[in-house]
């Protein structure tokens, strides 16, 4: 489906992206129009959910240095 085919950066489907997010060390997070929630990370491209209702907004936190959080509206 749309936003949902993982792996390398050069060969992944990242469509119709709603909303992105960053880490702050070089890892981006990407809703899609489709529900899915891709991470990519060194590289490469990999789901982490599905199933939202047309995500709009993504913020990343980290407290502590251990816990971290992504926030989706």
């Amino acid at each position: 489906s749309v936003g949902t085919a993982d792996g390398p950066s050069a060969s992944a489907n990242v469509a119709a992206p709603t909303a992105i997010a960053s880490d702050g060390e070089g890892t981006l997070y990407f809703a899609t129009e489709g529900g899915s929630i891709l991470r990519l990370r060194n590289g490469i491209v990999s789901t982490i959910a599905t199933g939202f209702a047309s995500p709009r907004g993504m913020v990343y936190s980290k407290v502590f240095q251990s816990v971290e959080s992504l926030f989706i509206t």
